[in-house]
């Protein structure tokens, strides 16, 4: 018996699922209370990442899709977070959703991937970044969310990053995030990110953008 990672209150992987096949195979019974059972023993399996990322892709119940969520941040490798990378393209917004939040909450072993996203080509994903950065137990964080205000082309995507830095920023940034007010004079939405920003970090010292 394999005590599963996500039940640590004394819950055990039934004889059903006591290998990698048998879970396989309860991914894609036909009844969602099978394929739900099946997704919370993966939590044991490891090398069922992949097999657990497929069925996210199509499942349509929402207990299942949770139960898959929950055995790929309990399993929480490094495949997991190469896995779910390509979820973050899907086409179905739930898809994407569950893919940010698994890497939002393996914290530390998405910083690389966190990083090249705020990079990607596709805005999208840079904010999906954004995201990821803003939760990071890492020092640098602020400044990589810095670094994306002063030279994203996207506006969009530079008041996502103003949100996050409301949060995270340091007092010494505030004459960065000044600066990068005129980036786009045309947009209220980006100015209004400044002065919140600036309001957390320097409300002594900060100038509210002239009507």
């Amino acid at each position: 018996m394999c005590v599963a990672r996500s039940r640590r209150e004394g819950g055990v992987v039934t004889s059903a699922f006591s290998d990698l096949a048998g879970v396989a195979g309860g991914l894609w019974d036909p009844a969602p209370e099978g394929r739900r059972a099946a997704a919370q023993a993966a939590a044991c399996f490891p090398d069922s990442v992949p097999l657990l990322v497929a069925r996210l892709r199509v499942e349509t119940d929402p207990k299942v899709f949770g139960a898959l969520e929950s055995s790929l941040v309990s399993i929480g490798s490094d495949a997991v977070v190469m896995g779910v990378v390509p979820l973050l393209r899907a086409c179905e917004p739930a898809v994407r959703i569950v893919g940010t939040d698994i890497l939002r909450v393996l914290g530390e072993r998405s910083e690389p991937v966190a990083r090249a996203l705020l990079t990607d080509i596709d805005p999208a994903l840079r904010m999906i970044g954004v995201t990821i950065v803003r939760g990071l137990p890492t020092p640098e964080a602020p400044d990589w969310l810095l670094d994306v205000l002063r030279r994203d082309p996207n506006p969009t995507v530079c008041v996502s990053a103003l949100e996050c830095l409301a949060e995270i920023a340091r007092p010494d940034m505030a004459p960065a995030v000044r600066a990068a007010r005129d980036r786009f004079s045309d947009s209220e939405e980006f100015a209004a990110g400044i002065d919140q920003v600036l309001r957390v970090i320097d409300p002594g010292v900060w100038t509210a953008r002239a009507p």
